[in-house]
């Protein structure tokens, strides 16, 4: 049986045959398919011979020495090994032709044939009415099927066998990671809920207690509390707040200047807005004169405020409408500083601001040094340097700011890469798309037919040279060219 695409090919159904013949007399079936042979190709053992030609890059004139004669074709090839091979480098897996020098044209790798070059471009008969093709696949199967049939026979499967433990153990232990990291997620928010479930009975059992007492004490009892409690919030002014005031939903009280002192320097942080949700309890406290970088004092980040330890009793009194000593224990929090926990360097409110560049630097990428502009940092001179130490060849490339390391990157990068490639890339790159600088690279352009690229004016000129040369000198020519090639 002969699988494969033979279709679309003058000579197709010559091929099929010959390889119908040959798996019907080793009793075999034979797969075909046409490759890249540079690339490698998917190894997958079956009871089958695998056959792949190779079938890309431009048509070369090779030269096949039969023991009856010599026979030239013309034909999309790749030689892996080099066009000659001494008699210490062949081995029983090649196949070619053995002179004073050995010549191969295809190999074998277990139960699959590789041949170096499109079967589908040999002709079936050519000037003299040899049928090339015929000629060709009989030379190769002659002693490649000897050689698959035993592999095919005896094979053991012992590398799939082991492809398979090292594919099923990897497999293995990526589930194992996965689990021990799903272990952990879920003992975390096992725990967050466990958290949960004390935090709420505690809230739970404090509202019910403030409920009995909301319900035992009267109207009248509420009205006099109230009122008691708003001549004592007008004693905290105008020391030491400068004015309270409130309407239905909220009550704000206002400060002078909050001055903190701190290792022998008084720094003037501002003045402070506090509210306080009359319904929700919601605590806000605002920077109003002198906040920085966002921040309104070393433990305010925006609307969170750190109050330490003592939050559960600012909330205990706030749940308890208690807003006196609220205001009295946020005054004291405003007018100190801890600074082991501070969002906040106190220093950046002291006389001409200051900026911790040793942290800056440690928290800083190198890309965020290139676009900060504080010139008296004392970093900033060296942030191109910093970059250069830090970065890729591939990302100072990819990179648009203009950088007197550029041009160390491009050369760097060139050093890495053949000129064809350069020829190739689509990187904006002094050298990118250089056709003198690959055609240099290449020997003069000894390359240059067997090359794939198409849109080049060195390859049209190597063409026109080429056609006039007489045959030998063609032959020579063409010889040294595969011999580049390998």
């Amino acid at each position: 049986m002969v699988t494969g695409d033979f279709l679309n090919h003058e000579n197709g159904a010559a091929l099929r045959s010959l390889f119908e013949f040959e798996s019907q007399k080793h009793g075999l079936p034979i797969e075909f398919s046409l490759a890249d042979l540079r690339q490698p190709q998917l190894r997958m053992f079956k009871k089958a011979v695998q056959i792949y030609c190779h079938n890309v890059g431009s048509k070369l004139d090779l030269i096949l020495p039969f023991p009856d004669g010599e026979v030239d074709i013309r034909a999309q090839a790749y030689y892996i090994k080099g066009t000659y091979l001494t008699a210490e480098e062949v081995t029983k897996d090649l196949i070619g032709f053995q002179g004073e020098d050995f010549t191969p044209i295809a190999h074998i790798e277990a139960n699959r044939l590789f041949v170096y070059f499109n079967l589908f471009d040999l002709p079936t008969k050519n000037d003299d009415g040899t049928n090339i093709l015929a000629k060709v696949c009989d030379f190769i199967f002659g002693q490649a099927m000897p050689i698959l049939k035993q592999t095919i026979e005896h094979y053991d499967f012992k590398d799939e066998r082991l492809q398979y433990a090292e594919v099923k153990c990897m497999a293995l232990k990526a589930k194992e990671k996965e689990l021990a990291q799903n272990i952990s997620t879920n003992e975390r928010e096992l725990q967050e809920c466990l958290d949960g479930v004390v935090r709420y009975t505690r809230s739970l059992q404090t509202d019910r207690l403030l409920l009995e007492d909301l319900k035992v004490r009267t109207d009248r009892k509420k009205t006099e509390d109230a009122v008691r409690e708003y001549l004592s919030l007008l004693k905290l002014t105008p020391q030491p707040y400068k004015e309270i005031f409130f309407d239905e939903r909220e009550l704000k009280a206002y400060t002078h200047l909050i001055v903190i002192p701190h290792e022998g320097v008084e720094y003037e942080i501002g003045e402070f807005e506090v509210s306080i949700a009359f319904e929700t309890g919601r605590l806000q406290i605002t920077n109003t004169t002198n906040s920085h970088d966002g921040y309104d004092h070393p433990h305010i980040n925006g609307t969170t405020v750190c109050l330490g330890n003592i939050s559960t009793g600012v909330a205990k009194m706030i749940a308890e409408h208690e807003y006196v000593g609220v205001l009295t224990v946020l005054m004291q929090y405003l007018q100190s500083v801890n600074t082991s926990d501070q969002y906040h360097d106190i220093r950046h409110w002291g006389e001409g601001g200051w900026h911790d560049y040793e942290s800056c630097i440690g928290d800083s990428s190198t890309w965020d040094c290139l676009e900060c502009s504080d010139y008296d940092c004392p970093y900033h001179d060296e942030r191109y340097s910093r970059c250069w130490e830090n970065a890729s060849t591939s990302e100072c490339l990819e990179c648009g700011l203009e950088c007197s390391y550029r041009d160390d990157a491009q050369d760097n990068c060139r050093s890495d890469h053949s000129a064809r490639e350069c020829r190739e890339c689509h990187q904006s790159c002094s050298y990118q798309g250089d056709e003198d600088n690959c055609y240099e690279d290449t020997d003069d352009g000894a390359e240059c037919i067997g090359c794939d690229v198409t849109a080049c004016s060195y390859r049209k000129e190597e063409a026109e040279d080429t056609e006039g040369d007489d045959t030998e000198n063609e032959t020579d020519h063409l010889t040294a060219i595969l011999q580049e090639e390998a």
